[in-house]
C-alpha cells in the first residue's frame, strides 16, 4: 500500500509525528511526499517582508 504525506509547515522528521508513524506501520510500500508553497510566502519573499527568512525562503 502507498500513502500520500502531507507537509504544511516544516519538513522535520520531529515536526512531522504523522510521516513518522506512517514510515513504521507495516504493509506501506511507499509514501509520496508533498508540499504545496503556499502564496503567502511567495507575495512575502517578493515585497522583503519579514514574514519569511531568506534562509527559508532559499530552502523551500
Amino acid at each position: 500500500m502507498s500513502s500520500i504525506h502531507w507537509f504544511r509547515k516544516g519538513l522535520r522528521l520531529h515536526d512531522n509525528p504523522a510521516l513518522t508513524d506512517l514510515c513504521q506501520r507495516p504493509g506501506v510500500t511507499g509514501v509520496y511526499p508533498i508540499f504545496i508553497l503556499d502564496p503567502f510566502f511567495v507575495e512575502a519573499s517578493q515585497t522583503n517582508s519579514p514574514r519569511i527568512g531568506v534562509r527559508r525562503w532559499k530552502f523551500l
